[in-house]
């Protein structure tokens, strides 16, 4: 096994890496066998390669889930990993650029407790507020009552809604972030 340089990793087309991610497999690896290999000099600094790599994950960590990860990685291109609640807000402002108010959706998920239960239809009104546990808060109605419940709790019911594919996106990461 063996490392490529930074110098190739630099030069690596884009869609190798892609595909790589999508695959499970680690572009930044090569398994070659002791007759494939010509020694020769070192092109790179250990400290650049490991900086490189970073780089490179940075514009595609999220690509490993196709197409649904490449839309997720536009939404948070730029922002800082470290600080727990860019994300969150990236995604925010994303999706209330991106979505049309109101939409039907319905809950997913088991809900233990509370008025809203799996499959209840509800009206979608405005993004509330965001919270560092739930993520983003939307208020719902469903009949004459108003909610606060976590967007990633719910589904558009239309799929061939323009909000159906943001909210699905924002759902995937935060069940992967």
């Amino acid at each position: 096994m063996s490392f490529w340089d930074n110098i190739t990793l630099k030069d690596m087309p884009r869609y190798f890496i892609d595909q790589s991610e999508e695959e499970g497999m680690d572009y930044a690896t090569m398994y070659l066998r002791e007759e494939e290999v010509d020694l020769t000099g070192s092109r790179e600094i250990e400290e650049d390669r490991a900086e490189d790599i970073e780089d490179i994950y940075k514009t595609r960590s999220w690509n490993w889930l196709g197409e649904e990860g490449k839309r997720i990685q536009k939404v948070l291109t730029g922002i800082d990993e470290e600080n727990e609640m860019e994300a969150p807000k990236a995604w925010e402002k994303y999706l209330e650029k991106a979505l049309t108010f109101p939409f039907i959706a319905k809950v997913l998920g088991y809900q233990d407790r509370g008025p809203l239960q799996y499959g209840d239809k509800v009206s979608v009104k405005k993004i509330s507020l965001l919270d560092d546990h739930y993520g983003i808060i939307v208020e719902v109605r469903r009949g004459h009552k108003k909610y606060d419940h976590p967007l990633s709790d719910l589904e558009v019911i239309n799929r061939d809604s323009p909000n159906y594919q943001p909210i699905k996106d924002y759902s995937v990461w935060f069940a992967n972030r």
